[in-house]
Order: C-alpha cells, then structure tokens, then sequence
C-alpha cells in the first residue's frame, strides 16, 4: 500500500508539472505536513488540540488561496498536486504505523518493489522510446532523487523533524528561481501569498509537536 501512494503521489506531481508551475506544485505540496497531522489523528488516534486543528485549517485556506477554485487562476491540474499531497501524507502515516516492526531497509525494498509493479501496467499506454537526451534527463533525475532521498534520511537520523522542517521549506526559493531561469516563469501574488501561509502554517505545527515533546509540558491540557 506504502509504495502504491507513493507511486500516486509520485504520478500527480509529474502530470502537475507539465500544467503548473514549479512555485505552484511545490507550495501546494508544503501543506503534506498539515495532511499529516490531521491523518495522523483520524486514523492513528493521535491526539491533535485545537491549536493545531486551527494551524491545518487555516493552511487549508493558503491552499485555496493558491488554487483560487472558481477564479481565472483556476487549473484543473491544480487539484493533482492536491491529491499529491495528500497521498505522500497517507505514506507518511502508513510508514509510521510499519515503522515500528520493519527495518528502514525492508520498508525502503518493499516500497520499491509494490511501486515498480504498480508503474508496470502503464508501460504499454503511449510508451514513447525517449531519445538519448532524454534518457540522460531520467538517470539524472533518478539520480538527485536517490541522493535528495538518502540524504533526507540521514538528516532524520541526526535531528528531529521539526529541526529540519525549515530547512525543507526551503524549496520553495530553489523553485521559484529554477522556474524562472529555466522556463521563465514569474509566480503570482496570489501563488506567493498561499505559499506563505501554507508554510507558517506548516512551520506552526512543527513548533507546536516540538514543544509538547519537552518535559514540563506533559502536563499541558490543550495544544
């Protein structure tokens, strides 16, 4: 199942960003964190106070902010990094529940096998052989992805999430340069406002896990 919505997450995001552009897809993507907290109290039963539940909403909002449903903004591709998001947060929250019993290892190998298999049905719908530009083009791209991917879990291994939370949000500079240098892409205000509160938002949910995780505030009654 974990490798099956990575595999969707994976998908969405590379249809998205032949609509989209990279300051879009990748501001809408920052609400996984936001996906994660309220997942995690649904079908985990963390438990979730009202500061956080009013930091999910209110990104949910920045999200919208982007999207501009109903406005000339509006594309339908959109709604792809939504479900980009949303599928990358159901992984997150799967391999929490595995994380205890499987080694990151066997969990890494079994996502990889389920994600080959399920790419592998969609092989023979409009397969173009790439030419060899383009095939050097996918090694590099799988190659940033493997080393993006292993030095992300490394960065895990030696500090705690919320250490490394604004270090991730990061990308969202990376993004809009690339964008610009390379496709010339200028993001709205309405991208860069619905960023902004998506991050915060995002940001506060971190902070507020980190600080319930101290040891005077056990006793606190909401979060």
């Amino acid at each position: 199942m974990r490798g099956l919505l990575l595999l969707v997450s994976t998908g969405t995001n590379f249809t998205a960003v032949k609509y989209l552009q990279l300051a879009q897809t990748s501001s809408i993507s920052f609400s996984n964190p936001l996906w994660v907290c309220a997942l995690s109290a649904l079908l985990l039963g963390e438990r979730v106070g009202p500061r956080r539940w009013a930091a999910v909403a209110i990104g949910f909002v920045g999200v919208l902010i982007i999207i501009r449903p109903g406005g000339a903004g509006f594309h339908w591709a959109m709604l792809l990094s939504v479900v980009c998001a949303l599928s990358a947060a159901l992984y997150q929250v799967a391999t929490r529940k595995v994380g205890g019993s499987d080694l990151a290892l066997t969990s890494l190998i079994y996502v990889a096998i389920s994600g080959t298999a399920g790419a592998l049905p969609f092989v023979p719908i409009g397969w173009v052989t790439p030419a060899w530009w383009v095939w050097l083009l996918l090694l590099a791209a799988a190659a940033y992805g493997s080393i993006g991917h292993f030095l992300l879990i490394q960065a895990h291994r030696l500090a705690p999430a919320p250490v490394l939370a604004p270090f991730v949000y990061t990308q969202i500079i990376s993004m809009i340069i690339i964008g610009y240098v390379v496709f010339g892409d200028v993001p709205d205000y309405a991208t860069l406002i619905g960023s902004l509160v998506v991050v915060g938002s995002g940001l506060y949910v971190f902070y507020r896990e980190q600080k319930l995780k101290l040891p005077d505030s056990a006793a606190a009654p909401v979060d």
